[in-house]
């Protein structure tokens, strides 16, 4: 983990343990940062669904990128640069497929980029916290 001027990048395996590692770096960055809790979980639970979509889906080690100006920009690159990627329409009582659908919520923008050698997820998440006391 390196952090240079608001930015970290985590080279994680394709393994389960990688969603930990990736709440852990980012919580660490944005308390470093001053964000609150509340803000931090929302975060958190993006980069949770990305990660774990990596790990589920596109079955390859990963680059998690941390990026904190304000909001924070989550990139997760894989090495599949076919996989689709977009929201599932799920029923109330499947067990998964709704990470994007959560990322979608918590995240004031998303998107992918392919690459010949992968794709990137990415979202950005606001600090909550900061766009209400700017409204007081």
């Amino acid at each position: 983990m390196r952090d240079e001027a608001g930015e970290v990048t985590l080279h994680l395996p394709c393994d389960t343990r990688s969603v930990r590692a990736s709440r852990r770096a980012l919580e660490l960055v944005l308390r470093a940062r001053g964000w609150c809790d509340a803000d931090i979980q929302w975060a958190q639970l993006a980069v949770t669904e990305l990660v774990a979509n990596a790990v589920v889906h596109a079955h390859s080690d990963m680059t998690v990128r941390i990026h904190v100006d304000g909001r924070v920009l989550l990139e997760v690159t894989d090495r599949d640069a076919q996989a689709h990627v977009a929201p599932l329409d799920v029923d109330s009582d499947q067990r998964g497929g709704r990470g994007l659908q959560l990322v979608e919520r918590v995240s004031c923008r998303w998107g992918v980029a392919r690459g010949t050698e992968g794709k990137t997820v990415w979202c950005e998440v606001e600090r909550h916290e900061a766009a209400i006391a700017d409204a007081g």
